[in-house]
């Protein structure tokens, strides 16, 4: 019986030890993503290529820092992609096309940029002026705080606040009506180019009903934001995703992908702070972001237009709802 048992104990021995170097040649086996000018926080990851014998897309790993190892990728032929997308706090998303992935293990370098810095100017043009400004630096500072938690990389450099209350024509455009007065604004109240102008009126006039706690977002070629005297302070981070190209998300009732707490939300709440890695991408690389437009933040770099509220993924572009961290009550995805 002592024979049977030792013998048993010892082939038992075998077979671990044996998995366990089977095991330790399969940690062996991992690619590495090599992480430079990091902030420091985790780092995320999409990557696309070869793997396990077939086409991974969008494949998400989270890393505390750098280097991250993502398993065993090779490249793949024909119209696929082999690309790396990594995101963290307080800088752009990061864009490698064609990661050259072999067979063996592969370290791949890839370099963040540094935050990207943008200058804005306020015009006061209703209410008081130290009321009206102390409230546009709390819409500032909720934006900065909200772009920074989501990992979009963009801060603001200077903030100009302009008092436009003793502007004689200011009365005019208290409550701004979004299809006639678009024209006469800049004339009148005064624009700053090369960056965006935030007007504060009183209220958004459309068709006929004022609205003190709305707010709208214009392109056409010289963005401005305008926000009424009740927006929530989450209204302008809104407007600026607008102006990088963001479209909303939901209206109404929860979806399977967002609710009133998505940044885009129609709905509007002061919990509408979250955005996903599928928006930040789309606020970086589209050619109409103001990122690409007016500030030439990006020179150089990428630029690919995914569809703004597409939530099917392509070989190219991940849907606008892909989390790589969890939003609120929606996981990863």
């Amino acid at each position: 019986m002592k024979t049977v048992n030792g013998r048993f104990y010892f082939s038992l021995l075998i077979i671990t030890l044996l998995l366990a170097v089977t095991g330790l040649g399969q940690l062996k086996a991992q690619d590495q993503v090599t992480l430079s000018n990091t902030s420091g926080n985790p780092i995320g990851l999409l990557i696309d290529g070869k793997l396990g014998g077939s086409f991974a897309n969008d494949k998400t790993y989270v890393s505390p820092g750098s280097p991250a190892l993502v398993g065993q990728f090779s490249s793949i032929n024909g119209n696929k992609p082999n690309e790396i997308m990594a995101f963290t706090q307080d800088r752009p998303p990061a864009v490698f096309s064609h990661v050259p992935w072999t067979p063996g293990n592969d370290n791949i370098a890839v370099p963040f940029a540094n935050k990207i810095l943008i200058p804005v100017t306020i015009w006061i043009v209703y209410g008081d002026f130290n009321s009206a400004s102390t409230k546009a630096l709390n819409d500032v500072l909720t934006t900065s705080t909200i772009y920074g938690t989501e990992r979009v990389g963009v801060d603001f450099s200077t903030v100009n606040i302009i008092d436009a209350t003793t502007n004689p024509k200011a009365a005019k455009y208290y409550d701004y009506d979004y299809y006639t007065m678009a024209a006469g604004l800049k004339a009148d109240i005064g624009y700053v180019p090369g960056q965006v102008n935030i007007y504060y009126v009183h209220a958004m006039n459309w068709s006929g009903i004022l609205y003190t706690n709305s707010g709208e977002a214009r392109q056409e070629g010289a963005p401005w934001i305008m926000l009424g005297s009740a927006a929530m302070n989450v209204v302008l981070a809104h407007e600026m995703g607008h102006l990088m190209a963001l479209a909303h998300v939901h209206s109404g009732a929860p979806t399977q992908w967002f609710d009133y707490t998505n940044m885009m939300t129609t709905s509007g709440s002061p919990s509408s702070r979250f955005i996903t890695e599928g928006q930040v991408l789309r606020m970086h690389l589209s050619s109409n972001s103001v990122l690409n437009t007016l500030y030439n933040a990006r020179p150089g770099l990428l630029i690919r237009d995914c569809n703004p509220t597409s939530t099917k993924a392509t070989d190219t572009c991940p849907g606008v709802q892909k989390r790589i961290w969890a939003d609120g009550t929606y996981p990863a995805n």
